[in-house]
């Protein structure tokens, strides 16, 4: 009769209990090993720790543990008459390391935690309260404490072979007993033995109905669950822009974002493009992102380089757009030509660097590295010339390609996404350094280099609009029609 089952670390161990024998009286430990895998796996005898009584005896053999980070397992063991033990044995050549007796006559579960190196036992004494004891024990002997660290009591469950009474929750903080007449749940303290109860947890009230708890899972974990994530939006629809790389001059683990005027060296950022619009069907969108004049694009990869269509229109040239579309090949990429607003055109042609991008799947990204242009043909110096907000790029748009329109997001709007942007800053208050965190306040207004380009405002300009209040103080520093708290003179 089987009346224990394990398995161990190993997951190739498995401790089997039964009863080999009633007439003769012998219990039995049995080690088990799977060899192979799947449909092909098959269990193979590796040896056995046999308890024998004498003929009028009966040797029980219950419940049975592997030992967590240990070469030990742990069984209830009894003898005719005599008390249960708690036995300790060796994996590798199945022989007891160590036994002590338990309180109760009757042997009826066990648990171990894998973290404090601690075992708890259940045993009971025919209807009346049940013992639970808690015992140390040696990873590297076997060996078990002379006597339980604490011992409690609680209502008595009959021993039966189909269910677990005893469990240890995955923190290892408590131990969970069943109980039976009503059947109901215990929760103790696993360090301490101290009786929660089921008030502290209202997920473990008393059940009713049935009359018996059968099993409890050993999965348990009572432990506070994680707040809600709320960033956790992989099953939302997407379409953002973030910067994932760039310089660090502060050496603080962080992307600056605040770069010099006219410096000597260039600043390369990448930025990262995800498009997720799971309503939309395979490989109908053109996604279109522009980036200014002061940069330069260096590279742009998608993650399916192989299914996705790139185009990438440099500044400072003239195109024949279509027929630059046409020589690659790209049908689709015409059809949302015709809704692409016309580019300025300067003294060197175009001003912008256009990207156009046709994901094959509808949740997908693209990531471009981008660096300053060099301010001359000397390139002693790099862009931008001037302090203030650099915008890195605008907006990306998408395009329907099966008829041209813009997309429209749910208030009836043309699908874009956000900005990015950099503080373009030089030292105007005399303190010879640059704070490339964004967190500095050069012009003086009470507002941070970054904090203004996300405003609108000019990080260099402590008046954006003119009407001689600071940005910091201004209602609305953009529009100089919209008054502001002035300071008076001689107060």
């Amino acid at each position: 009769m089987l009346t224990g089952l394990a398995c161990c670390d190993d997951s190739r161990t498995v401790l089997v209990t039964l009863v080999t024998n009633v007439e003769g009286g012998t219990g039995e430990v049995r080690k088990l090993r799977i060899d192979g895998s799947g449909a092909t796996a098959v269990l193979t005898d590796a040896g056995s720790l046999l308890f024998s009584g004498d003929v009028d005896e009966f040797a029980a053999v219950r419940q049975v543990v592997c030992l967590p980070g240990s070469q030990f397992g742990m069984a209830l063991v009894a003898i005719g008459n005599g008390p249960f033990e708690l036995v300790s044995f060796s994996l590798d050549d199945m022989q007891v390391a160590d036994r002590v007796p338990l309180q109760g006559k009757t042997g009826i579960g066990i648990a171990a935690c894998c973290e404090a190196n601690r075992i708890y036992v259940r045993s009971g004494n025919n209807f009346v309260d049940d013992y639970l004891e808690c015992f140390t024990y040696n990873v590297e002997t076997g060996e078990i404490g002379d006597a339980p660290e604490w011992t409690a009591r609680l209502r008595h469950v009959a021993p039966n072979f189909l269910r677990n009474p005893l469990i240890v929750t995955a923190d290892c903080a408590h131990v969970i007993a069943i109980e039976d007449d009503p059947a109901a749940f215990r929760v103790f303290d696993a360090n301490t033995g101290e009786d929660v109860g089921t008030d502290t947890f209202p997920g473990l009230a008393e059940v009713e109905e049935p009359d018996t708890i059968t099993s409890v899972s050993c999965c348990l974990d009572l432990s506070d669950p994680p707040p809600p994530d709320d960033d956790d939006d992989d099953d939302e629809d997407l379409f953002v822009k973030e910067i994932i790389d760039g310089p660090d001059r502060n050496n603080d683990g962080e992307i600056d974002r605040a770069i010099d005027v006219k410096s000597r060296t260039p600043s390369e950022f990448t930025f990262r493009i995800t498009f997720r619009q799971s309503h939309l069907p395979e490989g109908a969108v053109c996604i279109e992102d522009c980036v200014p004049w002061p940069w330069e694009v260096v590279e742009c990869v998608s993650d399916d380089p192989d299914g996705d269509l790139i185009l990438v229109f440099p500044a400072g040239k003239y195109h024949d757009e279509d027929e630059d579309l046409e020589r690659r090949h790209a049908p689709q990429a015409v059809e949302a030509q015709a809704s692409r607003p016309k580019r300025r055109r300067g003294k060197r042609g175009l001003r912008d660097t256009v990207i156009q991008w046709y994901p094959s799947t509808n949740d997908a990204t693209l990531t471009c590295t981008i660096r300053t242009r060099p301010k001359s043909k000397s390139r002693r110096k790099f862009l931008p010339r001037k302090c203030g907000c650099l915008l890195i790029n605008k907006g990306a748009r998408a395009i329907d390609t099966s008829t041209s329109n813009p997309l429209l997001d749910a208030d009836g709007l043309p699908l874009k996404s956000n900005d990015l942007f950099v503080a373009a800053m030089k030292d105007k208050d005399g303190d010879k350094r640059i704070d490339y965190t964004g967190n500095g306040d050069e012009d003086e207004d009470g507002l941070t280099d970054y904090e203004e380009c996300e405003r609108g405002t000019d990080p260099c300009d402590k008046d954006t609009d003119g009407d001689k209040v600071k940005d910091g103080q201004d209602p609305d520093p953009l529009d100089k029609n919209v008054p502001g708290r002035k300071r008076r003179r001689g107060r």
